[in-house]
């Protein structure tokens, strides 16, 4: 039951929550410095159709993850998921209302073992079925619609949503009525928050559509903490981020500098730490100082004299409940948001408050309209592309889809300075 409670709690930053408000993306023209990425092909596996380059309309496969390996708490057995075929293909017979989209661009980050984690108690398997004992696993990204028999959404359409781990996908769709930017694509998600029920159309932007993959999410977390905390930060205080580097917690730094006098990093990982405080430092405008908090003391660690904001984004309460009592009153208030080490034991940290993001997205949205919202979002993508520190590498591939999603369960240590966008 305490484990049980921890997901409910853990991942309410993530968790799917009905009754949120649906997005009209329509897109604004900001000013962004755009990264170059790298394109590499994926190693060969036996199950393996990949080619060098992604084909216009390749092999249909599914990524399938076993539900058994994710039944129970405990970190699951190796391997824990499969390729297969799918019966699906771009020739396949559309019924009336329906799209049939080719998944172009994806990445997989620890939020995906988050779904897998919690996904018996919150639903996500049920996103998109897959035959016992497998399941589809949610993933974001970017497809193209190739046919269509749903009123104004052509073929050619672009869009940027969840969508499974399946090279096509076939659902039910409709443009929402009130805002015409989102596309409603399945009814297994139509009580969900707006961020998991559907999709954006993806109009020209000066954002790359790998940047749009890497840093979407990233991008709603942030500017919706950033809406929700301006009003009331003290401008002298420091913002202390807890598992600096994942893509969340460098979003959160990177836009709520402006509003702090200082912005610190703290890592389990002493090269995590290193990291942070070298190449995602003052001059990449991200932290001013990192440390390890396994071995650091907080207080001098932080510096400063003023109220400290602690967002928790690692996971491993336990570590983060030490740094707080070390800061003791100089914590102005403690958020946790989501966790990136889903093998971390979940404890509650004295005076935290677990944050739903889609709650605060959903304020930001009734206070700058729809159309603004969609421009802060789509400002925060672009200037995250901009951030020298983290390179956007592509790969190619399903073995490269299921390699990277091993090493995530594996618990490896991925380079913090590299972001894999997978093009399928």
């Amino acid at each position: 039951m305490a484990d049980a409670m921890w997901m409910c709690l853990g991942y309410l930053a993530d968790a799917v929550r009905g009754g949120a408000a649906l997005l009209s993306a329509i897109t604004t023209t900001p000013t962004a410095t755009t990264t170059p990425t790298t394109t590499t092909t994926a190693p060969t596996m036996p199950v393996s159709t990949d080619s060098a380059t992604a084909p216009t309309h390749p092999p249909s496969i599914d990524h399938l993850v076993s539900l058994t390996a994710w039944s129970t708490p405990s970190t699951p057995s190796h391997p824990t998921s499969r390729l297969a075929p799918s019966s699906l293909s771009p020739s396949t017979p559309l019924p009336p209302n329906h799209i049939l989209t080719h998944l172009t661009h994806l990445t997989l980050t620890s939020n995906n073992t988050s779904y897998a984690r919690v996904g018996h108690l919150l639903g996500y398997w049920t996103f998109f079925p897959a035959p016992a004992p497998w399941g589809r696993l949610p993933v974001y990204g970017i497809a193209t619609v190739l046919a269509s028999t749903a009123a104004s959404i052509p073929p050619g359409t672009r869009l940027l949503g969840m969508y499974p781990a399946s090279t096509y996908h076939l659902a039910p769709a409709h443009l929402d009525a009130s805002h015409p930017g989102m596309v409603l694509d399945g009814l297994s998600r139509s009580a969900n928050a707006a961020l998991y029920r559907g999709s954006w159309i993806l109009a020209a932007s000066t954002a790359s559509d790998s940047a749009w993959t890497t840093w979407f999410v990233a991008a709603v977390t942030a500017t919706a903490l950033r809406h929700h905390l301006a009003p009331s930060l003290p401008r002298d205080a420091t913002l202390l981020v807890v598992g600096a580097t994942s893509r969340c917690a460098l979003a959160c730094a990177t836009l709520l500098r402006p509003l702090v006098q200082r912005v610190v990093g703290a890592s389990h990982s002493r090269a995590h730490a290193a990291w942070a405080a070298g190449a995602a430092g003052a001059a990449a405008g991200v932290y001013d100082a990192a440390f390890c908090y396994e071995d650091a003391d907080a207080a001098p660690a932080v510096g400063g004299s003023g109220p400290v904001l602690v967002l928790e984004f690692s996971g491993r309460r336990e570590a983060v409940g030490r740094v707080v009592d070390v800061l003791g009153g100089r914590v102005w208030k403690t958020l946790l948001v989501g966790g990136a080490d889903f093998r971390a034991p979940r404890v509650e940290v004295g005076g935290g408050e677990t944050v739903m993001v889609t709650g605060f997205q959903e304020g930001m949205v009734e206070s700058l309209g729809w159309r603004g919202w969609w421009g802060e979002v789509e400002r925060a993508v672009g200037a995250m592309e901009g951030v020298g520190a983290v390179e956007i590498v592509e790969r190619v591939g399903w073995s490269e889809v299921e390699r990277q999603w091993e090493v995530l369960v594996a618990g490896e240590e991925r380079d913090p300075g590299v972001a894999v966008v997978v093009r399928v």
